[in-house]
Formats: structure tokens, C-alpha cells, sequence
């Protein structure tokens, strides 16, 4: 019984102390879902993409995420959020470079910030 609890005990303390992933942060260009597999590999279209694309009801509700030179990153929920807001503030109408803080987390950025990139 004592050999039980003391396993219990290590593994509480171990689960307790599992490192998260350090904060990163990425630049690329605000794309979303659907729009990102003909913009891969196209940067002239990738800075192209337009607020009125990115805003469709079609384009906006497959989910957003950051387009990097070679592949598209997805956002989570909270990535998501943000970045619809940022696209209900700001003045832009095309270029949307901008730069993400957070973690990946199974092959999507668990964004923490998101904020436009001059």
C-alpha cells in the first residue's frame, strides 16, 4: 500500500510539473482556411488577399491561420477569435502581414497575441 501511494504521489508531482511549450512567435500573412491551398507557394497572392475575401461567411468560418513562406499554420479556437477581431479593427485591405505569439500544439498555433506587423 505504502509502494501505491508513493507511485500516486509521483505521478500527481509529475503531471503537476509537465512543461508547456515556450511561447514563439511567427510572422507571416492572416489567411484563411480555404483560401491557403492556392496561396501556398504564391507569395504575390498571399499579399494580394483581400479584407473582403477574408471576411466571406465561406472564408471566415473555415478558421484562420498564418501563411508562411511554404505552409499554412492553423489557428486555434481562441487564434481564431483574435484574428477576427483584428480584421473588424483595422484599416488594411490587403497585405496582412502579421506576427503570432504562442505554442504548437498537435500541428496548430495555440495563440496567446496577434497583432499587425509594419
Amino acid at each position: 500500500m505504502k509502494y501505491f501511494c508513493l507511485c500516486f504521489i509521483v505521478l500527481i508531482a509529475s503531471v503537476s510539473f509537465a512543461k508547456t511549450p515556450a511561447p514563439k512567435v511567427w510572422s507571416g500573412y492572416l489567411m484563411d482556411k480555404m483560401c491557403s491551398k492556392r496561396m501556398v507557394k504564391n507569395h504575390e497572392k498571399t499579399v494580394k488577399h483581400t479584407k473582403t475575401c477574408l471576411t466571406e461567411e465561406g472564408c471566415a468560418a473555415s478558421g484562420f491561420g498564418l501563411m508562411t513562406d511554404k505552409k499554412f499554420i492553423p489557428f486555434d479556437a481562441k487564434g481564431n477569435e483574435l484574428a477576427a477581431n483584428y480584421l473588424k479593427t483595422t484599416q488594411r485591405s490587403s497585405d496582412f502581414q502579421i506576427e503570432v505569439t504562442g505554442a504548437m500544439k498537435k500541428n496548430r498555433i495555440a495563440v496567446t497575441d496577434l497583432k499587425e506587423k509594419n
